[in-house]
């Protein structure tokens, strides 16, 4: 009976790696014109041990755009207007991609920083598959969150994956 407890256990755990190890497809930002004033987006994952071996693609009007691990941040420049930013995942119960977006409106001379993190109640409610979510946070907290990330460049995955923290 034992085994057959270890066996569905490490069963368990492949299935729940294997969903999400998939790599994504990123592309370069490309909406900016070179002669307009822009405004600079950051898009960061702090340290958390649950899906820290995970990638979050970063999403710009529905693209991936970068795939980061925690303590990993992209940066950007945009235009002036209105922006779609966001985080994909893979749901860990249905497997299927979940998209976490948030609506930016980007003013030229400006920062914004965005907080990309898990949601813990995936992993423990089944069927409940919203694996990640993304949010605007105050200007002291993102720079206090870069003083650890490791900078991804827009259009890369990251191969620099950490389970523990910096």
């Amino acid at each position: 009976m034992m085994k057959h407890k270890i066996i569905f256990t490490m069963l368990f755990i492949a299935f729940l790696v294997n969903g999400c190890a998939s790599i994504r497809e990123v592309k370069p930002v490309s909406s900016v014109m070179s002669t307009e004033p822009t405004g600079k987006v950051v898009l960061m994952r702090n340290y958390s041990f649950i899906g820290a071996g995970i990638y979050f693609w970063a999403t710009l009007n529905g693209e991936d755009i970068a795939g980061i691990y925690t303590d990993q941040h992209t940066i950007f420049s945009l235009s002036q207007g209105e922006y779609s930013l966001g985080v994909r995942c893979r749901g860990a119960w249905t497997l299927k991609w979940e998209l976490d977006e948030i609506i930016a409106n980007v003013e030229p001379g400006k920062t914004y920083y965005y907080l990309l993190s898990e949601n813990e109640s995936s992993f423990f409610i089944p069927l409940w598959d919203t694996c990640a979510d993304i949010k605007e946070i105050k200007e002291d907290e993102g720079k206090r969150i870069l003083e650890k990330s490791v900078f991804v460049a827009p259009g890369t995955n990251s191969d620099e994956r950490k389970v523990f923290p910096r």
